[in-house]
């Protein structure tokens, strides 16, 4: 594929599961392909720990990622572009933006 968009399923996957969900992103880009991302930074989250995750049964609405956590963990995959957060959008304006949220651009890895 040339381009994997994600808007709101990482940030809902159990620890479990993030690094499988990695590997088909990464499997299913093609050299050049391109991966976007939006997902919670801190405080758009539940403030969970992957620890309390697992005690409540819950990712509680969706964890949320530092800068540095989301480097870290999707470097080992693709080659990150970009990380920002978003910006929020003007009342009125039509446009979707919301400063929790970070946006992410990267690329496949050249095999």
């Amino acid at each position: 594929m040339d381009l994997v968009y994600d808007s709101g399923c990482f940030h809902h996957l159990a620890p479990h599961q993030r690094r499988r969900y990695a590997e088909l992103v990464a499997q299913a880009l093609k050299p050049g392909g391109h991966f976007g991302l939006v997902c919670f930074a801190p405080e758009g989250g539940s403030g969970y720990t992957d620890e309390q995750v697992y005690e409540n049964g819950s990712v509680g609405g969706g964890m949320g990622y530092p800068d540095d956590a989301l480097r870290h963990f999707w470097g080992e995959y693709l080659t990150v572009t970009e990380l920002r957060r978003m910006h929020e959008a003007v009342a009125g304006s039509r446009k979707f933006g919301r400063n929790f949220l970070w946006a992410m651009l990267a690329s496949a890895k050249p095999a």
